[in-house]
This record gives C-alpha cells, sequence and structure tokens, in this order.
C-alpha cells in the first residue's frame, strides 16, 4: 500500500478500504469515497493536510490498517519486510549454514517491481545475496534472488574442484550455486577465458 520512502498508493487504499467495510456500510454514517473529487476524506487524511476530519473516520482507518487504537497512538510501527532478525546464512559450505548469525541486513526499494529488497552478507563466510520482500511464508527465508558476492570459502572450493579438472555443471550441483556465478569466477581466477 505504500513505498519504503513514504509514498502512499491512496487509490489501492480506497479500493480495499470499500472492500473491507463495504458501500452500504459507509453510506449509513454518510462516509463516502469520492475517488476523483477534492473532498475525498481518506486522501486528506493520509496525505498530512491540516483540515479536520470526523474522529469517526479516523477510528474506522485505524480499524482497517488492524491496529488498537492504544497502538496507534503509542507504538512507533517500523516495517521490517523480513522480520526480526538475525537472519540464516545461506552459504551451503559455510559451517553456519542455515544458522541465524547475520545480524544486520540494508533494505532498499525497487521501484520497478515495488517491493522491498534486502541485502543479507554473513560475516563469518562473506557470503552476499538478494532477496525481494516482505517475506509470506517461513519458507521465503530459505530463497536467494540473486547471489552479490560468494565469498572466500566459495571461491577456494570452486578452485579445488577447477583442479580436479570437473564440470562446471557438477561443480554448480555440489555447491549449489548457479553456472552463471561459477563461470564468472572461474575466469576471474584464471580457470578459464
Amino acid at each position: 500500500m505504500c513505498t519504503l520512502s513514504g509514498k502512499v498508493y491512496i487509490k489501492d487504499i480506497e479500493r480495499d478500504f470499500i472492500k473491507f467495510y463495504g458501500m452500504e456500510f459507509l453510506s449509513l454514517f454518510n462516509l463516502n469515497i469520492y475517488s476523483d473529487n477534492t473532498t475525498n476524506w481518506i486522501k486528506y487524511m493520509l496525505r498530512s493536510s491540516r483540515s479536520k476530519v470526523n474522529p469517526m473516520k479516523h477510528i474506522l482507518l485505524i480499524n482497517y490498517l488492524g491496529i488498537s487504537i492504544e497502538d496507534f497512538f503509542i507504538k512507533e510501527i517500523e516495517y521490517k519486510p523480513f522480520g526480526d532478525g538475525p537472519w540464516i546464512c545461506l552459504n551451503k559450505i559455510c559451517e553456519d549454514y542455515h544458522k541465524p548469525v547475520i545480524k544486520n541486513i540494508d533494505i532498499n526499494y525497487n521501484n520497478k517491481k515495488k517491493t522491498a529488497v534486502g541485502s543479507f552478507k554473513c560475516n563469518k563466510c562473506g557470503f552476499t545475496y538478494l532477496r525481494c520482500g516482505p517475506d509470506l511464508s517461513e519458507n521465503d527465508k530459505y530463497r536467494i534472488g540473486k547471489v552479490v558476492t560468494i565469498g572466500e570459502k566459495y571461491k577456494e572450493e570452486i578452485g579445488k574442484l577447477l583442479k580436479r579438472d570437473v564440470s562446471i555443471r557438477y561443480i554448480s550441483r555440489e555447491l549449489g550455486l548457479g553456472q552463471k556465478t561459477i563461470t564468472k569466477y572461474a575466469k576471474k581466477m584464471g580457470y578459464m577465458k
């Protein structure tokens, strides 16, 4: 409904708000929403207007957002698309594989995909990966969207396997990395042209 930078998608909220309460209910209290009208009260409330707004409208909006009135006024709500840390290392050859050892992540916003993008780096092995959020299920934390840096342990292992003269496909399966990633690092390390 909004971006990490705070841009609110008013039309989406209006549509869902009407679905949530129903036009019949809103009409009973004369709380109609006129999307193209300059007197659209949802737009006024969400865009920090200085206009006075009926408290009933505030209560309906807070309820629609799924927040208690006490929390709305007291708690500072932080957007956590990947939940609370620590997060797991997804480097198959790291001693901390699948262990929650990543204490900090960087979160950016992808305007094209309209999603949060988390950058996760294991301090032990250096493996860094990106993943789009938010996490919708428990299994999402095991997903790698893109490998940014494989880290020294992977480089060592790729080197060992290349010296054994095994195929890129074999290395890819063994290490759980894509063939393009293996080829890229094999070239960087001077094993391929």
